[in-house]
């Protein structure tokens, strides 16, 4: 120990030599060279501004970047990034001082800042090609992916055929939804490097999003063969989950699991699957199995408990559940026991333990909304609209989940007027709170007041612009409208790749490429939406209805003949006469 603190002092006399021999020496003032005081700018976009009025005194910027990196070393990242920026200030063309401010900046949170930093950097240093990536990485980042494919097009342009710039280009416009210039990018490089292993994992990407299966696996298979990871070998399993290859995609899971026996995503993957399928009893073995890996068993017991009240195995889940509340006080835990207690029709019981849960805890407004459930059970509303009118009272135990409760309990009542204005009452206590302005959205939508509520949906988006059920009933409500269809189609995108498992977003997706006369691409996206939503009829009528346009009749006469089963099985006479009239208007227009 001692030789290591020896080393240590050595080391930091060393430094503090090297300090003074610099301050000292070539650090001296001298005419024409900046002084550094405490009145100077703190800002280096206000410093480069500044650039070119003083002397380069390399000494002065060297003792700088020293300071600098010795602070760095030593997690003290506010005092490095301050005297990296002083280091600049010494020396505008001290490149080592440089690249450090960027990516100090973003290690303390302030990518905005990182940005405007790099944008002012790169009006003076267009040709600084490592400067610009990060710039577009950060851009892309902040979501503003459109200036992201500027920077990296402003390097394409002297770096055509470099896979460093290419590949994240091609990356890029495949999330962004395009997908031909992604493929472009995609099949050129594949062509002249046909090992290169992020492209067959973006041709991969790009050929599942367009339902090629048999081409995705191709060159997903390239791409393991080339660099294995678990990683992308879950992403490939869930390809053949998607096609209910459930057997392959088992056999791939466990797979992962002999080679990293701690994976635990693996294990859970394997756990969805098994659920998938019904097979609850071995899905409980392997959640077993998982806790005895995992780093943190408490959310195996916690899955275990849920899949016991599945299997109405509620002794069982209780005993358990009961285990972990004596060990800690766990709000999961009890909000399991509450509704586990309520299949078990112990109303009161499950009310008392649903009490217990504080008003902080993140399964808070689930409870809430349990609470509502035992008084309805317990005849008892009036003492549920009491109880949330008591607390709504308060700013001390009000909380934004408790007005879309009180309003759906108004209107159950016959009480619509109230209800709006509780929730509207809400929305003043909470302006920018999502849950809330959704569920106003959703209940003047309900009332016809459809502009209304289009209105608290661009809200929303305003709000949080990655709010993917906002985007979808705006997008899908401009397309209904026929208008604002491009502005419609970037929104979709977005929550497509927001929820790119939810298919009624993707029905919203396909149905605006429809109105926007993209109709090969409206049926792919609306074939994956009826895989991922087969019991929703009205995505089988947008489908045919784009079989038709498309003028792929047989495959059109196919879903309306199936629909018309659904709605003759529903008893639904006025959807069936509708169907039935189709059909009839099909199969004449192909007799001859």
């Amino acid at each position: 120990m001692s030789t290591i603190m020896s080393r240590i002092r050595t080391f930091s006399l060393a430094i503090l030599l090297i300090f003074l021999t610099l301050w000292l020496g070539a650090c001296q003032p001298v005419a024409n060279t900046a002084r550094i005081t405490a009145n100077e700018p703190k800002s280096l976009s206000q410093q480069l501004g500044q650039a070119g009025a003083v002397d380069t005194d390399f000494a002065c910027s060297y003792f700088y970047f020293l300071w600098g990196r010795n602070a760095e070393l030593r997690l003290q990242f506010d005092e490095a990034l301050e005297a990296y920026e002083k280091a600049v200030i010494c020396d505008d063309k001290a490149t080592y001082a440089q690249d450090k401010v960027p990516m100090l900046l973003l290690r303390l949170d302030r990518a905005a800042e990182a940005a405007q930093w790099l944008d002012q950097y790169l009006t003076k240093n267009p040709d600084n090609v490592n400067m610009r990536m990060l710039y577009a990485r950060i851009l892309l980042g902040q979501q503003n992916t459109d200036a992201a494919l500027q920077q990296y097009q402003h390097i394409l342009e002297s770096h055509p055929d470099d896979p460093a710039i290419i590949l994240p280009l091609a990356e890029m416009y495949l999330a962004s939804g395009h997908a031909n210039q992604a493929r472009r990018i995609l099949n050129k490089t594949l062509e002249l490097e046909p090992q290169s292993y992020q492209a067959h994992v973006l041709m991969a990407r790009l050929q599942r999003n367009e339902n090629k299966i048999e081409e995705a696996k191709t060159h997903y298979g390239q791409a393991l063969a080339l660099n294995w990871s678990a990683e992308l070998q879950s992403e490939e399993a869930e390809l053949f989950v998607q096609q209910k290859d459930f057997a392959q995609a088992e056999a791939m899971y466990r797979d992962i699991i002999d080679r990293e026996e701690q994976n635990e995503n693996a294990y859970l993957g394997l756990i969805r699957l098994l659920l998938q399928q019904e097979k609850d009893d071995i899905a409980l073995q392997e959640l077993h199995n998982l806790r005895q890996v995992a780093d943190k068993p408490l959310w195996v017991d916690i899955a275990i408990a849920r899949l016991y009240i599945k299997q109405h195995k509620y002794q069982e889940g209780r005993i358990l559940l009961e285990q972990m509340l004596n060990r800690d006080n766990v709000s999961e835990a009890r909000y399991l026991l509450a509704l586990l207690l309520q299949q078990e029709k112990k109303y009161e019981e499950a009310l008392r333990q649903v009490r217990l849960i504080d008003n902080r805890a993140p399964e808070y407004a689930d409870a809430l909304g349990l609470m509502v459930s035992l008084y309805k059970e317990l005849n008892r509303v009036d003492d549920a609209v009491l109880f949330l009118e008591r607390n709504i009272a308060s700013p001390i135990t009000r909380h934004p989940a408790m007005y879309p409760l009180l309003a759906s309990l108004h209107d159950s009542q016959a009480r619509p007027t109230m209800g709006r204005r509780v929730l509207e009452q809400g929305i003043a206590h909470y302006p920018e709170d999502e849950d809330l302005l959704y569920a106003y959205g959703l209940f003047l939508e309900e009332k016809g007041q459809h502009a209304a509520a289009l209105s608290a949906m661009e809200k929303l988006v305003a709000i949080n612009p990655q709010n993917a059920a906002a985007l979808n009933f705006v997008g899908y409500s401009w397309a209904e409208k026929n208008i604002n269809l491009e502005k419609a189609l970037d929104y979709l995108l977005q929550a497509t790749g927001l929820k790119p498992d939810n298919g009624y977003i993707r029905d919203s997706l396909g149905w605006v490429l429809y109105k926007l006369g993209r109709l090969d691409e409206a049926i792919s996206e609306l074939e994956k939406a009826s895989q991922q939503t087969q019991e929703d009829l009205a995505i089988q009528e947008h489908l045919a209805e784009v079989y038709l346009a498309a003028g792929k009749r047989e495959a059109a006469l196919t879903v309306y003949k199936q629909l018309l089963r659904a709605y003759i099985d529903s008893q639904n006479d006025t959807a069936r006469q509708k169907v039935l009239e189709l059909i009839y208007s099909i199969e004449q227009q192909e007799t001859p």
